[in-house]
């Protein structure tokens, strides 16, 4: 017999201005058994996903304060939240289904039914990338929101279709990075795409 026991946790690193390691890491008091944050801009607020005893929850925390307090924004969500850049709004994926609210209680407003995990929300939580989702054949990053019908984000004008994945915007929004490979060839690669008003990207316009 075997036995494997996982206990997932949450720390933080201060960094330099230049971007290094500034001081000894620090585990964050209640973040037992948690993961996937995810910041607001400031840094001052943080998502991130908990397994508690009815389940997996998403947890909201001020990280500006001393010691670290987190509550209960919602029950039974269980998968990888996303925080808006403003800290007002958080997105997240159930099974097939992607969810929207605001952090201040309102009811989740479903954006997308057929499709996989939100991976970024603008600065004031109106706009949402994420994955598609339908088959790995025909994986692209999407664009939804409330009120919003979800539509492909773009569509690179190139014989062979780009793979797509883990899009973020710049802060302006006018730009999107993602992870792309081509289908059937392991190598992935981070490009840089503009946002056009069609949705359609010439291959000059890939960085």
């Amino acid at each position: 017999y075997a036995a494997l026991s996982i206990a997932s946790s949450i720390w933080r690193i201060p960094l330099t201005p230049a971007g290094k390691q500034g001081g000894d890491p620090e585990l964050l008091n209640a973040m037992y058994r948690a993961g996937s944050p995810s910041l607001s801009l400031d840094g001052g607020i943080m998502a991130f996903s908990a397994k508690r005893q009815l389940g997996e929850t998403i947890q909201l925390a001020k990280l500006d304060r001393a010691p670290v307090v987190s509550s209960t924004l919602r029950q039974g969500a269980n998968s990888r939240p996303v925080l808006s850049g403003d800290g007002n709004t958080v997105a997240w994926s159930g099974s097939t289904t992607s969810y929207i609210m605001a952090v201040k209680g309102d009811e989740p407003e479903v954006i997308c039914r057929v499709c996989g995990r939100p991976t970024h929300v603008n600065f004031d939580g109106t706009k949402v990338i994420f994955e598609a989702g339908h088959s790995s054949k025909a994986e692209e990053l999407q664009l939804g929101g409330k009120g919003q019908s979800p539509r492909p984000l773009f569509h690179i004008q190139e014989s062979r279709q780009w793979m797509q994945a883990s899009g973020r915007f710049s802060p302006d929004e006018r730009w999107v990075a993602f992870s792309g490979w081509h289908e059937a060839e392991p190598k992935r690669q981070i490009l840089v795409e503009p946002i056009t008003r069609h949705g359609a990207v010439a291959p000059h316009q890939v960085v």
